[in-house]
Parts: C-alpha cells; sequence; structure tokens
C-alpha cells in the first residue's frame, strides 16, 4: 500500500509539473471511469499486454489524447505492474513519455490510463519510450 501511495504521489509530482509549464495537461484517470468510447477502444487492446495511444476527435475546443497502459494479461504466470510513468516536455511541440513495467504476482497494478490535453493544438508529436510518433499519425478513438 506504501508504494502504491509513493508511486501516485510520484505521477501527480510528474504530472503537476508538465501541465503548469507547458498548454497541456495530464491526469490520471480511473480505468473504470471512463466513458463509452474509451470503454471499447480500451476492451479492445485489453486482449494484447502492451502501450496504446488514442486520440478524441469529438472535441474541438483542444486536443484529446489517451495513454491507455495493459499489462493485465499474465506472461508465465506473472503479471506485470507499471512502475513508474514519467512524463515532460522541453517544448510546446513534443511531450516525452516513459513507461516502465516491472514483474508482480498480482494484477492490481496491470493497468492505467491518462487523459492528455492539448490547448490550441501545438503538439506535433509524441514520443513514447524512445518510438517518437506525429500525432497526425495517432489513430482516433471512435
Amino acid at each position: 500500500m506504501r508504494k502504491l501511495k509513493v508511486l501516485l504521489l510520484l505521477i501527480f509530482i510528474i504530472v503537476t509539473g508538465c501541465s503548469n509549464s507547458q498548454n497541456f495537461s495530464i491526469t490520471y484517470s480511473d480505468v473504470k471511469s471512463a466513458d463509452g468510447n474509451i470503454q471499447k477502444w480500451m476492451e479492445k487492446n485489453r486482449k494484447k499486454n502492451g502501450i496504446y495511444l488514442g486520440k478524441n476527435i469529438t472535441n474541438n475546443q483542444e486536443e484529446i489524447y489517451y495513454l491507455y497502459i495493459n499489462y493485465s494479461n499474465p506472461v508465465a504466470d506473472k503479471y506485470s505492474s507499471i512502475n513508474a510513468v514519467s512524463m515532460n516536455s522541453n517544448s510546446s511541440s513534443s511531450i516525452n513519455i516513459n513507461v516502465s513495467p516491472k514483474p508482480s504476482d498480482q494484477k492490481s497494478e496491470s493497468e492505467k490510463i491518462f487523459y492528455i490535453a492539448v490547448k490550441e493544438s501545438s503538439l506535433k508529436k509524441i514520443n513514447l519510450n524512445g518510438e517518437v510518433m506525429k500525432t497526425s499519425s495517432i489513430p482516433s478513438i471512435q
């Protein structure tokens, strides 16, 4: 339980630092509280472990991206918990995201979702664990 509190505090500090200095905000959300289209998108991606990015095109005032991290399927009788998620930016046109899973005997920390709201459509690329993606190539959630 203490590790969970430390992890959530670390995520909060990182997210707060990112959102205060840039024109985007990043919010950790409960997987169970996602709305209909986002739930369907997560369910489709729940079959395979991985890190997924999607954008929501229904909001015209700002660009909305979702980062879904799923390690809920055991590999060799082990689950993976999300050890750390760090997000930062050194410019208004890119975000760097690093996700570090680690082996675990518990399924409780194996799934997370983040909501990234970008103002003024200035985000051009997202660097996810070293893979650079143009925002125009990120699939839409429908």
